[in-house]
């Protein structure tokens, strides 16, 4: 296992929930025969995705150049070989530093979180929910791209590590998804990197529709992501009968807070 952004890199405050109203697929449905059409009518819907498609093409914030790149990427599978074959890993350790996909694309560099924002970016451009799980750890986190097909999670993912790459939609839970990568999430700074003592602890699924802030074209850091994961609430893999099942992670001392 190799080293991701740090915890530090990684929470903050929660951005306000945005309050205009958005576009089907977006929106939270409260009710269940909300959540049922949304998953049937837009997360199936390819004649709702061509039409985003081609919104964005016409009058998105994406110069020329982004939306041939994003045109081109139009299936999971491309956008992680994309990530795969032309971005280097991004070893800047600067917490109060995290690119859009604006300045992914121009730097031709990620780390896992920037990795995961570029190409929820690219999904949502072809009309598809921009999610992301960060896997939490006692050490350091893992941010994962979400994405669903014919039913089943998969992931798309930036990492110096094989192991932690992107996952093929074949997972029935998000929770199924995250524990394929529990094996291979030992603990950094073990002594002698024993990869026996592993240290994934929870993870928390979020929209970046959320943010007011502009995450895919700004020119500035998008650091109010971390500042967001510091907030995020988390559940734990292997929760306590005598526990609750989510917890918080307390900046200062890093531990576990019980909700």
């Amino acid at each position: 296992m190799v080293l991701h952004p740090t915890r530090k890199q990684n929470r903050g405050s929660a951005p306000p929930a945005i309050k205009r109203s958005e576009p089907p697929g977006v929106s939270r449905f409260d009710s269940w025969y909300g959540r049922f059409l949304s998953l049937i009518l837009i997360e199936n819907n390819k004649t709702y995705n061509i039409f985003l498609f081609i919104i964005n093409m016409i009058a998105g914030d994406f110069t020329s150049e982004e939306k041939k790149v994003l045109a081109t990427l139009n299936t999971p599978e491309k956008i992680q070989r994309y990530i795969k074959e032309r971005l280097e890993y991004n070893f800047e350790e600067d917490e109060k530093k995290v690119n859009s996909f604006r300045n992914v694309l121009k730097t031709g560099k990620a780390d896992c979180l920037e990795g995961a924002l570029f190409a929820s970016a690219i999904m949502s451009f072809h009309g598809y929910p921009p999610l992301v799980v960060c896997m939490e750890g006692r050490d350091i986190d893992h941010n994962i791209a979400l994405y669903k097909k014919d039913w089943r999670w998969g992931s798309i993912a930036q990492s110096r590590d094989k192991n932690l790459k992107g996952r093929k939609p074949v997972h029935r839970t998000i929770k199924d998804l995250v524990m394929s990568y529990y094996p291979y999430y030992w603990d950094y700074y073990s002594k002698n990197q024993d990869i026996t003592n592993l240290s994934l602890r929870g993870y928390t699924k979020f929209s970046l529709k959320s943010f007011r802030e502009n995450w895919t074209t700004s020119e500035k850091s998008v650091d109010f992501i971390v500042d967001f994961l510091w907030e995020a609430k988390y559940r734990f893999l292997f929760p306590r009968k005598d526990k609750s099942k989510f917890y918080k992670v307390d900046r200062k001392t890093n531990k576990v807070v019980f909700l």
